[in-house]
């Protein structure tokens, strides 16, 4: 009552109502003139155009609460209706769970005491065949006959014994898988409930702001009464100066108020022009008859300055007459009282129809509320029903999950039933020479027929042509024999995917491509992940591909699994596991996919199950392959990949060659070992010491200058990576600059500070001086090419 009584009196206070004196005096100040009868007749429409948003103002605040009404009355309903839903849902997971436990232990007891019933059955039909050939014999064996039965009598007791331990194993399993299915049933049953308390929680959140919502529609049905009563008030203060207020209908123009004021203005001025002049010839006239009193002189003087004075007299009059009377001068000041009073009342209208307006708007934006409160009451509608529905759904999935065996590693299992028929097929021409290997495979590569013809359906295939230089395959090859990790960096479009797509073509491998995303966090995302609703493991492509390589269609060949664009996101978040694996030894690389079994013992023959664990081993034919886009919109790999893994580089495409039509490859593991074994045998000691005098002055200046060094990692890699590469054919000089350029030199790239140009200087000096004093060496002209980039960016 507070609010409302100071809201009534803000509304008097801001429009006071005026006495029968100051209408009287209104009345009066407004005289009929020809000037007023030309102006709009407005005040009759403006205060229908009032009433008439009164009255629908009126009828929306009735629709507003009926509204509000019908909305309390759903919201309660629904409430009701979540909590039974709420109440039947637990119940019915609990008959659920209880059912299926009793059937389970039913189930278990009967086939323990048919199996019990089964052993004895033969344990006796046994003793009897025993006894009814001892009765056939001669009385000399009935000794020998009782003697047997005995033993039999044991081998019955004993087998009794074994099947009730067997029994009690049976028993004890059965009660552990129990316990796990409810301990199981229970998570998701908490899970379950939490989701329920989420949904409760929130719309206990949807119910107190409708609480708010629907107290502040209270608050304004209480302005909008006091709105209605303030203007009930104002209409009958309107009636009654209706007729006042006709009277005045030509003067309520707003151009009508202007041009009274400026011709009150102008009368003041002309007034005021007047009272100083007059005055003035007052004060002149009096200064005259002093003045006439005083002097002295001749008469005909006198006479003469008299009619000089009494013509300035006439002259004065005159001027005197063109101005108003003071009754006109009383009648203008009226008038422009007059337009004062009236332009003070306009306003006073146009601020009340400004508030009509504001609460027009009010009302809008509850309408918008409520048609968006409308909504989501529908949406929660919606929800409610698709929570019945899959609540039904799980129900009927829970059914069949008590009823039906689900295999966990379905389509692991799949490939083995896939490749137990089929065996290995041969494709190409076998190599065991490492030259051989990148002088065909090149080859292949670049003799496919082009992009042009394979558009124009004019080639068998579906490859097309791609070109490498010499110095890509080799590195590639040397880069398998040093580290399961290669990573292809550069733009894109440069060929990077396709290199060791198109290569596993060339030497009869496998290839597979996985696309990185940006979301990946962990081993999870790359590998996959465990529904233990449903008691299935949800294998990724990558985990597949790896199970796909350790079968016996592929496992003989390299098989490449290429992580395109990498650096998408993080790669020591969702692959660092795999780093360490890999640097273990063969037999040991594996990795984890579950802590449990799920299946009781029934993996598929590619899964280890150690320590309880489900391990996926890492075949020996799996090289992991990673591109990489330079770009600002990717991560930068780190020193802890990059010391792992084998670099190439590719800036721009290859220019095209011409090859002979060739076989590709047959290139098995064994052969690839057995001729990387060979390479570094045959690796002369000469050109190892050249490497390491190299090596050891390189390091020592990057040391120097940039702090940069290197571990045993870099030095065993080196130790296989160059005899690889002159084993394909490669120059000694040449496989030690990609080396150097690409293991150690890719450390100072992209400084910013500028004291280090000298040091770029000093290392390139060095890198040249080493390998040009060394004949066996030669040019370093990636390593020289790169520090010349990095270089030249202090010039801009």
């Amino acid at each position: 009552m507070g609010r409302k009584t100071r809201n009534i009196n803000t509304n008097q206070n801001r429009q006071q109502p005026t006495t029968p004196q100051t209408n009287t005096q209104n009345i009066a100040a407004i005289a009929v003139t020809p000037q007023n009868v030309s102006t709009v007749n407005a005040q009759p429409q403006d205060i229908h155009k009032l009433q008439n948003k009164i009255n629908e103002l009126e009828f929306q605040l009735e629709e507003e609460k009926e509204i509000t009404a019908a909305k309390e009355a759903e919201i309660a309903t629904r409430e009701q209706e979540l909590a039974q839903q709420k109440v039947q849902a637990i119940n019915g997971f609990k008959e659920l769970e209880a059912m299926a436990r009793q059937e389970w232990i039913t189930e278990k007891k009967q086939e323990i005491i048919v199996e019990r019933q089964q052993i004895i059955e033969a344990a006796q039909t046994e003793v009897n065949k025993n006894l009814s050939a001892a009765q056939t014999e001669a009385q000399k064996i009935i000794k020998e006959a009782q003697k047997l039965k005995l033993d039999v009598q044991n081998q019955a007791d004993s087998i009794i014994e074994q099947a009730e331990t067997l029994a009690n194993e049976h028993r004890q399993r059965a009660r552990e898988q129990i316990i796990k299915e409810i301990q199981t049933k229970e998570e998701e049953l908490v899970n379950f409930r939490k989701v329920l308390d989420d949904k409760d929680r929130y719309l206990e959140e949807e119910d107190k702001k409708l609480s708010r919502q629907i107290k502040q529609i209270e608050r304004r049905e209480e302005d909008l009464e006091e709105e209605n009563n303030w203007l009930a008030l104002q209409k009958k203060k309107l009636q009654h100066k209706e007729q006042e207020l006709t009277q005045r209908e030509n003067a309520c123009s707003e151009e009508a108020i202007n041009r009274l004021i400026k011709e009150r203005e102008y009368i003041e001025q002309q007034l005021q022009l007047i009272q100083d002049e007059n005055h003035r010839l007052r004060v002149e006239l009096e200064s005259n008859k002093n003045m006439l009193l005083n002097i002295s002189g001749s008469p005909a003087k006198i006479l003469q300055d008299n009619k000089l004075l009494e013509n300035k007299l006439r002259e004065y009059e005159k001027l005197f007459e063109q101005y108003p009377s003071e009754i006109e001068l009383a009648e203008l000041r009226r008038r422009a009282e007059a337009a004062i009073d009236f332009e003070a009342k306009y306003r006073d209208l146009q601020a009340r129809v400004d508030d009509l307006e504001r609460i027009r708007r009010q009302q809008h934006s509850e309408r918008m509320e409520t048609e968006q409160l409308r909504k989501e009451r529908d949406t929660l509608k919606l929800l409610n029903q698709y929570l019945s529905e899959q609540i039904e759904e799980l129900k009927r999935m829970l059914g069949q999950l008590q009823t039906s065996q689900i295999q966990a590693f379905s389509n692991f299992a799949s490939m083995d039933r896939e490749n137990e028929n089929i065996s290995e097929r041969p494709h190409g021409v076998a190599v065991n020479n490492l030259n051989e290997l990148a002088t065909i495979s090149r080859a292949w590569m670049g003799s496919l027929p082009s992009r042009q013809e394979l558009e124009m359906g004019e080639a068998e295939t579906s490859h097309f042509a791609h070109y490498y230089d010499k110095h890509t395959i080799r590195a590639f090859i040397a880069s398998m024999a040093a580290s399961r990790l290669i990573i292809i960096q550069g733009q894109s479009g440069t060929g990077k995917t396709s290199l060791p797509e198109y290569f596993a073509y060339a030497i009869g491998g496998k290839f597979a491509r996985i696309e990185v995303q940006s979301s990946w966090r962990d081993k999870l995302d790359l590998l996959g992940s465990y529904n233990s609703f449903f008691r299935v493991f949800n294998e990724s492509q990558f985990s597949r591909a790896i199970y796909e390589a350790g079968t016996t269609r592929y496992c003989n060949h390299p098989y490449f699994i290429v992580l395109d664009e990498m650096n998408l996101s993080r790669v020591e978040y969702y692959f660092a596991d795999l780093l360490s694996i890999m640097e273990g030894r063969p037999e040991d690389r594996e990795i984890e996919l579950l802590n449990h079994d799920p299946t009781g013992g029934q993996l598929p023959k590619g899964i280890r199950l150690k320590n309880g664990a489900v391990q996926l081993p890492i075949p020996d034919n799996v090289w992991f392959v990673g591109t990489a886009n330079t770009d600002e919109s990717t991560y930068e790999i780190t020193r802890k990949v990059y010391d792992r893994a084998q670099v190439l580089q590719i800036d721009e495409p290859f220019p095209q060659e011409s090859f002979d039509t060739t076989q590709p490859a047959n290139l098995k593991i064994p052969d690839f070992r057995q001729a990387v074994q060979k390479a570094i045998a045959n690796f002369r000691d000469t050109d190892r010491e050249a490497v390491e005098g190299c090596l050891k002055l390189i390091s020592s200046a990057l040391h120097e200058y940039f702090q940069v060094g290197y571990g045993q990692r870099l030095l065993d890699q080196l130790s296989i990576f160059l005899p690889t590469y002159t084993a394909t054919g490669g120059k000694l000089g040449e496989g030690l600059d990609h080396f150097i350029a690409r293991k150690l030199l890719w450390q100072v790239q992209n400084r910013t500070d500028p004291n280090v140009r000298s040091g770029l200087q000093e290392v390139r000096d060095i890198i040249e001086v080493s390998f040009t004093d060394n004949l066996r060496l030669g040019s370093a002209a990636i390593s020289l090419k790169l520090l010349e980039r990095e270089i030249n960016k202090f010039k801009r």
